[in-house]
C-alpha cells in the first residue's frame, strides 16, 4: 500500500510537467513580412502571392489555409523539382516550429491564387488571410510589382 501512495505523487507531477511542456501559439507569434505578387496580364486566371512566415513563440504553429477577395481560390502549394521534372502539390498543413521561418517564393512554397477576380496590376496591393490552427486568421497586404523585378 505504501508503494502506492508513493506512486500517486509521482505520476501527478509528470502529468502537470507535461501539460507545461505543450504550448500554445497565439497570432502574436506570427509574424508575416515581404509579402508580394508578380502583375498578371489582362484576363489571366492564375496568379501567386509569396512572403516569409516566422514563428516567434515557444510552440508549433500550424498554417492550414489561405483566403483573398481577389481570387476564387487560394491555396498553399509548394513547387517540386525531380530531376528534370517539375510539379505543383497541395500543402494541407504546414508546421512551423518554434523560432522557425519559411519563406514562401517562386520554385518553392506559395499561395497559389486561381480564378482571379482581377487582373493584379503593379503598384497596388490585396489583402491575404492566412488560418493556422487554434489562432485567430491573420491578415497581411500583399504588394503587386512588375514581372521580372523579383
Amino acid at each position: 500500500m505504501h508503494k502506492i501512495l508513493t506512486l500517486i505523487p509521482a505520476a501527478v507531477l509528470l502529468s502537470s510537467c507535461t501539460m507545461e511542456a505543450e504550448q500554445v501559439c497565439s497570432s502574436e507569434d506570427i509574424a508575416i513580412a515581404d509579402g508580394w505578387a508578380r502583375a498578371t496580364a489582362e484576363g489571366s486566371p492564375m496568379g501567386a502571392a509569396y512572403f516569409t512566415l516566422s514563428n516567434t513563440g515557444d510552440c508549433t504553429a500550424v498554417l492550414l489555409s489561405a483566403f483573398t477577395d481577389i481570387a476564387g481560390v487560394a491555396s498553399l502549394h509548394e513547387t517540386r523539382n525531380t530531376g528534370t521534372m517539375s510539379s505543383m502539390e497541395a500543402i494541407e498543413r504546414l508546421d512551423i516550429a518554434a523560432g522557425e521561418t519559411v519563406a514562401f517564393e517562386p520554385g518553392g512554397k506559395h499561395v497559389m491564387l486561381g480564378r482571379l477576380e482581377k487582373q493584379l496590376v503593379a503598384g497596388e496591393s490585396f489583402t491575404l488571410t492566412l488560418s493556422f490552427e487554434g489562432i485567430d486568421a491573420i491578415e497581411t497586404e500583399i504588394a503587386i510589382v512588375e514581372p521580372g523585378s523579383r
